[in-house]
């Protein structure tokens, strides 16, 4: 099957050009479009959309949100790749001729480094996205200044 035809609604293959082509009026429902998985009506779309909150989109609601979501995947690639870096070390700790118990604290600094990043980015992923949602803003300083400390001290 068709991706597409699973994530969305698609036109049916006999249906031939559709309403964006002007063969039919704008406003005239589509009966030959086919149901997807993620169409509106489907049910998989019922059972995650019922549980997702809305809120409406005046101002500038939606570019903050997403931007706190863009944020949120910066601070995720960052730990993941400190973690990565953990890893690298503990492997390149296991060769001959190279000082393992340096190598194990090292990546077990990185490994820990990058857990504490990516806990801290759900956690401020989530306080901003409750903060953002009465059109309110908490700026983050505690949380910053203790990963400055740990970091600047390791």
């Amino acid at each position: 099957m068709e991706l597409s035809r699973l994530l969305m609604a698609t036109p049916s293959p006999a249906s031939g050009p559709g309403p964006e082509a002007g063969n039919a009026p704008a406003n005239a429902p589509d009966a030959r479009r086919t149901p997807g998985v993620l169409s509106e009506n489907s049910w998989i779309a019922r059972k995650i959309l019922k549980k997702r909150k809305t809120v409406p989109n005046t101002e500038s609601t939606a570019r903050d949100h997403l931007a706190n979501e863009r944020t949120f995947l910066a601070w995720l690639r960052t730990g993941l790749a400190a973690v990565g870096l953990g890893v690298l070390f503990a492997r390149v700790g296991t060769n001959e001729g190279v000082n393992r118990r340096n190598t194990l604290i090292a990546s077990l600094c990185f490994i820990g480094a990058g857990t504490i990043i990516v806990l801290f980015a759900l956690a401020r992923y989530v306080v901003v996205a409750y903060w953002l949602s009465p059109n309110r803003f908490l700026i983050a300083k505690g949380g910053l200044i203790l990963l400055t400390i740990v970091f600047a001290g390791s």
